[in-house]
């Protein structure tokens, strides 16, 4: 289920090293862990493209064109 409630929580008990997500769903721990500033590197993976589709909109692939 969503984890969105208590992202910042299961950030905030991991410890600093790689970010691994295994289970990303709509990836709010993810997205927690990247506004934490707590991590350089990020494996994110779901059996449904969501990932995919994360990783595209935060490197932009989704901005409105002028």
């Amino acid at each position: 289920g969503s984890k969105s409630k208590i992202a910042k929580w299961i950030v905030d008990m991991l410890p600093a090293a790689i970010h691994v997500e295994p289970f990303a769903g709509g990836c709010a721990v993810t997205h927690a862990a990247i506004l934490s500033g707590k991590y350089k590197k990020f494996i994110i993976n779901d059996i449904t493209d969501s990932a995919k589709v994360f990783v595209d909109a935060i490197n932009g692939k989704f901005k409105k064109r002028k």
